[in-house]
């Protein structure tokens, strides 16, 4: 498992690893190594109260999406594994980066652009590990990596 994390706010990092969200908008791409390797996912302290709505109606509902009980902050939640990229503009796709079929992730309703990271195998954790986050791709520090990928071996 990669030790990279990616800072989301929620409710979209809760959307990501309870598998409804299987597109994350980014104005860059990740290096082409990354792949097909797992990333952690990271809600930052932002909670963007308008957006839960709009979780909810794509995901069903607010029985599965409770503020109080699901998005927590400032914490690693779980995990996903990067796939490729989806862009609408042909200049822009990356041989290697580019998912082989970028069509159904550009009509996903998850997808703004520029580029659609697409995510795959969602774990949510049982408990979220507390973490600091950052911008870009980091690295968690060696106590947190530890803890998380004791909630990936639990949550699997």
């Amino acid at each position: 498992m990669t030790a990279y994390a990616l800072t989301i706010h929620q409710p979209w990092a809760w959307a990501i690893v309870a598998g409804h969200k299987p597109v994350e908008n980014r104005k860059w791409i990740p290096p082409r190594e990354f792949v097909g390797q797992w990333l952690f996912i990271h809600a930052g302290k932002t909670l963007d109260m308008p957006a839960v709505e709009k979780v909810r109606a794509e995901v069903g509902g607010p029985a599965l999406l409770n503020p109080e009980r699901d998005l927590a902050t400032g914490a690693i939640l779980g995990c996903a594994r990067y796939v490729g990229t989806a862009t609408e503009d042909p200049q822009f796709r990356v041989p290697g980066v580019e998912v082989s079929d970028p069509e159904p992730h550009l009509e996903s309703p998850w997808y703004v652009g520029p580029f659609g990271w697409v995510l795959a195998t969602p774990v949510k954790f049982k408990d979220p590990v507390p973490a600091r986050g950052m911008q870009k791709l980091w690295k968690p520090r060696e106590d947190v990596l530890a803890e998380c990928r004791e909630q990936w071996r639990q949550s699997r």
